[in-house]
């Protein structure tokens, strides 16, 4: 998992499934094309895994990353109470529903 910004001037540019910009402070995720299906992944549920915490976050734009990793806003990190000297990427285990990857 990556860290970027989802706000107007961030790393993004507005999201694939609304055409906006979102609050760093909303959990959200964008997922790597293999996962984020052209947009058939919009708006769904992703919980996110790390150091026995899970985290639901929602799924607003496509990343041109890795299939392996995602990226994932302020406040999902937060939400782990990862310090902010530690932000930039880790490995985490994440799913729809059941099926689990890691990335």
């Amino acid at each position: 998992m990556m860290i970027s910004n989802f706000e107007k001037g961030g790393d993004n540019g507005r999201a694939e499934c609304d055409s906006k910009y979102h609050s760093n402070e909303s959990l959200i995720v964008s997922l790597p094309t293999i996962y984020y299906q052209h947009g058939l992944r919009c708006n769904d549920d992703v919980t996110i895994f790390y150091n026995n915490i899970g985290v639901s976050a929602i799924v607003i734009d496509e990343c041109d990353c890795p299939q392996d990793t995602f990226v994932a806003s302020q406040a999902v990190w937060e939400a782990f109470k990862i310090p902010k000297s530690a932000w930039g990427e880790i490995e985490v285990s994440w799913g729809f529903s059941e099926r689990l990857v890691s990335g």
